[in-house]
């Protein structure tokens, strides 16, 4: 069906605007440390307690 979006095609775009457009950084499965993942999102003096 000509026009068809899939899933795959959709989360490309949005990678690609966040990567260009959103000041993102493409991150990768095998880089990430669950244990980590509050001190990469959260600035210094701002974590959870």
């Amino acid at each position: 069906m000509p026009g068809q979006h899939t899933e795959h095609a959709f989360e490309t775009a949005i990678e690609h605007h966040l990567t260009t457009a959103g000041g993102y950084e493409k991150g990768y499965r095998e880089a990430f440390d669950p244990e980590q993942r509050f001190r990469r999102l959260m600035p210094a003096g701002r974590w959870p307690s």
